[in-house]
């Protein structure tokens, strides 16, 4: 488990980026129909986290250490 830069910050900056990427191309287009529509991929993602979590702590030994250190999913401060 990487605890070093961008993964030292959130577990999941992977996730991180794609949703910025999201919001950001919504935003580009100026459209509020892609902003809106930007929602069903963004609640996709942090259910796929949800679940992707409970599978590392079942599978993977010292994750939940690990989560204890890196204590941010997706963003942080915030969760």
């Amino acid at each position: 488990m990487i605890d070093t830069g961008v993964y030292g910050v959130v577990r999941h900056p992977m996730y991180a980026g794609a949703i910025l990427v999201m919001v950001g191309m919504s935003l580009w287009l100026e459209s509020v129909a892609a902003s809106l529509l930007t929602i069903v991929p963004m609640t996709i993602l942090v259910v796929r986290i949800q679940f992707e979590e409970q599978f590392l702590r079942q599978e993977l030994k010292g994750y939940d250490s690990y989560t204890q250190k890196i204590r941010y999913k997706l963003l942080p401060y915030l969760w």
